[in-house]
């Protein structure tokens, strides 16, 4: 769920539209699947200062006020949990945790805006290894699922077959 909150954000990338509006796209989904996002924490800007603005709240009914415009780089990295969406820093200031001790799941990539959409600057190359555990290639001919789902190699993104 995490990933294909990722891949919905980023399919909207594109001049125009405003960063709050993927806070609402990765809530929908998040809770269409039964899970909660994290709110203590956000996407990013990209540039000479590390996580600089503009922010990009992965929850829904946020307050961030700008839009995409080419040449914007920035970061999507949605923490999607199976319980409610608290969390809690651990004693070395960078582990975090789910308050209910419930799962959690993020996945993040770093992309541009550009004047046709997005450019994806953490995409894998053809050369990457494969590094989705929760796959393999004999996925597509397991005829007990009913929901079978592909999993694209390069990208990370689930594809219904």
């Amino acid at each position: 769920v995490a990933l294909e909150c990722l891949w919905l954000a980023i399919d909207q990338v594109k001049p125009g539209t405003r960063y709050r509006d993927l806070g609402n796209i990765i809530s929908t989904h998040a809770a269409k699947n039964n899970c909660s996002v994290v709110k203590t924490y956000c996407g990013h800007g990209i540039n000479e200062l590390f996580h600089c603005a503009p922010s990009v709240p992965h929850y829904a009914n946020n307050k961030a006020e700008h839009k995409m415009k080419p040449g914007h780089s920035f970061t999507i990295e949605p923490m999607i949990n199976l319980g409610e969406w608290r969390d809690v820093t651990w004693p070395d200031g960078w582990t975090a945790v789910t308050r209910d001790g419930s799962r959690s799941a993020q996945y993040e990539h770093t992309m541009v805006c550009t004047d046709e959409g997005v450019d994806v600057l953490t995409a894998r190359l053809p050369s990457s290894p494969r590094v989705f555990p929760f796959a393999s290639e004999n996925d597509e001919n397991d005829d007990d699922d009913d929901e079978a789902q592909s999993v694209d190699y390069l990208t990370g993104r689930l594809a219904a077959l």
